[in-house]
């Protein structure tokens, strides 16, 4: 999966909530504090036994951080749902890690983020997502597929959520 991954030139705004460079032409105030918001729940889900509490709190940190109608924060929660939800179906992540991810996304906080959000996390909860976002994870570890295509598909739903649900996708996806 790694070396599918280092292969796609993704959008800078999605290498930028992975931890690296910055875009230049990229304004938004809250990239850095999402970038940054986004390792610890990947931290905790890449320990050996995820403390569900740590989790929650990691989560209520991302939710409803930066603006829009769903929030990157949010977006990229999605994200990570939907590439957990891909790697549990194909036994290589635990239930019970993608359990403990569902039950602290139920638990979030609602008064901090939109209701277009809230469903659109409800959905995700229970393993429904858009398309661009489906075909990603579907392709991720699939072995002679290039994701070049599959990155452009989802970088075009809305101004930031395509590249946040990306991010989210990709920070699973690297921890195995």
């Amino acid at each position: 999966v790694r070396a599918q991954i280092t292969q796609v030139d993704w959008p800078e705004r999605t290498r930028a909530l992975r931890g690296q460079k910055l875009p230049a032409n990229d304004h938004d105030l809250f990239l850095p504090v999402l970038a940054r918001a986004l390792a610890s729940p990947i931290r905790i889900l890449r320990a050996p036994f995820v403390d569900d509490r740590a989790l929650r709190d990691a989560l209520a940190a991302l939710v409803g951080l930066g603006p829009g109608m769903t929030p990157s924060g949010d977006d990229v929660i999605a994200g990570m749902l939907a590439a957990a939800y891909r790697l549990a179906a194909g036994h290589c992540w635990s239930a019970d890690r993608l359990d403990a991810l569902c039950g602290a996304v139920r638990d979030l906080p609602t008064g901090v983020t939109t209701m277009t959000s809230l469903q659109m996390l409800r959905h995700a909860r229970n393993g429904r997502f858009v398309e661009p976002l489906c075909r990603l994870v579907r392709h991720l570890g699939t072995k002679g597929i290039d994701l070049s295509s599959d990155a452009v598909y989802l970088s075009q739903c809305g101004a930031h959520s395509g590249c946040d649900m990306m991010a989210g996708a990709l920070a699973i996806f690297e921890g195995l």
